[in-house]
């Protein structure tokens, strides 16, 4: 996987304004156990692009995956807000809910990101 990181790397040193290449770092950084640098990547793509539902939504799950279900529930709100056609939103946001309000599950999850 470090090959498609310096990949994603070299693109931000080439296009350092170009959204999607901060998208799908921030998603590769989710699938290899990384919110923090998720979130960074998503912060970058919302300040260049606002109106970025996929910026919100990917904040949104490396903030769930870090267990900070209250910035996922405002995240999942606002991408909601930004593309309302997208049915993946809201149910993301139900089960956030549901996490946050039980802390049995949120312990599950959080030994799931883990593991």
């Amino acid at each position: 996987m470090s090959g498609a990181l310096q990949d994603y790397d070299y693109a931000v040193g080439r296009a350092p304004e170009f959204v999607p290449i901060y998208l799908n770092r921030g998603e590769f950084w989710l699938r290899t156990g990384n919110p923090d640098r998720a979130k960074s990547d998503f912060d970058r793509a919302i300040a260049l692009k606002p109106e970025s539902a996929d910026a919100f939504f990917g904040r949104a799950n490396a903030s769930r995956q870090a267990g900070s279900f209250d910035d996922a529930i405002s995240d999942y709100r606002r991408a909601i807000e930004l593309a309302p056609d997208r049915a993946d939103y809201p149910a993301a946001l139900d089960d956030a809910s549901k996490i946050k309000d039980d802390p049995d599950l949120a312990s599950a999850e959080q030994e799931l990101f883990e593991a």
